[in-house]
């Protein structure tokens, strides 16, 4: 059972506990709530992005400016269906045509974003317009992009997705568990205090690994190809030879760095990379293993 905080009924739970699960999406869907969730390397804040309690809760909780935008965990099938092509450059393309391509090759690395077609953007609910869509400037014009982040199959993040999913929520939505200017969370007992101090639900991954190196990389489509707008936990340089059969780096903005004590891990992090030849889900997984080696070294420098 739960463990029921008598104030707030707040609930701390287990994605390994179905019952845990189901109670939480039960309040999702019912009640636009934010949950915590230990997922792979930090904590997030998940929910149904379609309420229109949702996104005013998720920035009040935060301390963030509803400029800001959050993303969103849907399949990689439902997330292809959203992209604009024409507005994607050729070699970009089969990375983003191909759901399991896609899914393979970020997995649980990086986010994408992606321009939004214009048919999908006047179908989203409010609050989705408000909070998940940005706008990009290209070639002249404001073009809408949309962030998402792909839960791997077999981590029990995805768990939740799937209850969320079975309760019909079209839009779920994730963001990571700090305060705006802060680092995310990556401790249990950090999640705790965040959560309790918020009265938030928290469900913990009892197999969760801290993530030593900061957030995710942020990737987005650009007329030049693909641009990195954040190194985060893992240096362009890998991640340029996971992308690399998909098109141009020319004219990458300069990327977001960690501040220490966290560091990007390194293409010589990964020797198979390029020993190896790997790319796609092979790739990612050797990646996912070195930062895991690197984390119970405790190596953050």
């Amino acid at each position: 059972m739960p463990e029921i905080f008598d104030e707030s009924r707040r609930i701390v739970g287990s994605l390994t506990n179905p019952e845990d699960v189901d109670l939480v999406a039960d309040r999702i869907v019912n009640g636009g709530v934010v949950v915590g969730v230990g997922n792979t390397g930090v904590y997030a804040l998940a929910g149904d992005g379609g309420h229109p309690d949702f996104g005013d809760r998720l920035f009040t909780i935060k301390h963030r400016a509803p400029s800001r935008t959050m993303g969103m965990f849907l399949g990689a099938a439902s997330f292809v269906e959203m992209v604009d092509f024409d507005r994607v450059e050729p070699h970009v393309r089969p990375l983003l045509e191909n759901p399991e391509t896609l899914e393979n090759t970020l997995g649980d690395l990086a986010f994408v974003r992606v321009p939004l077609l214009r048919s999908v953007q006047l179908d989203l609910p409010a609050q989705m317009q408000k909070y998940a869509v940005s706008k990009r400037r290209t070639d002249g014009e404001h073009v809408p992009f949309i962030q998402s982040y792909f839960a791997v199959a077999d981590t029990l993040f995805a768990g939740l997705a799937q209850k969320m999913a079975d309760r019909k929520v079209a839009f779920p939505a994730i963001s990571s568990m700090n305060y705006s200017g802060e680092g995310e969370i990556t401790e249990r007992e950090d999640a705790d205090e965040f959560c309790a101090d918020q009265k938030i639900d928290v469900l913990h991954d009892v197999g969760h690994s801290p993530l030593a190196f900061g957030s995710c990389p942020i990737y987005e489509t650009a007329p030049t190809g693909l641009i990195c707008v954040r190194t985060g936990n893992i240096s362009r340089a890998v991640m340029e030879r996971v992308l690399a059969p998909f098109g141009s780096f020319v004219g990458a903005q300069e990327p977001h760095v960690d501040t220490p004590p966290y560091r990007s891990l390194r293409l010589s992090d990964v020797p198979e990379l390029i020993n190896d030849n790997l790319y796609g889900s092979d790739a990612r997984q050797a990646v996912v293993e070195q930062r895991l080696i690197f984390e119970r070294e405790g190596a953050t420098v």
